[in-house]
């Protein structure tokens, strides 16, 4: 971690539930690792990031920018 340091998504979603609840759902968490168990729908770990007002990106999907 200390040589390329990718921020766990536990401490970026700590930092940004200041963000209002409309703004904390555009908030996207991408390159889920394989040992990363929010990749599992169903998991606790995706159920939490959901519970926090987070989403996950899904593979397809497409958002706009503007």
């Amino acid at each position: 971690m200390s040589e390329i340091p990718h921020p766990r998504m536990s401490g970026s979603m700590d930092r940004f539930d200041r963000l209002a609840e409309a703004d904390r759902s555009k908030v996207r968490f991408i390159h889920l690792n394989h040992t990363n168990r929010a990749r599992y729908p169903d998991s606790p770990q995706a159920l939490e990031v959901a519970r926090r007002g987070y989403r996950l990106a899904q593979e397809g999907e497409s958002v706009c920018l503007g």
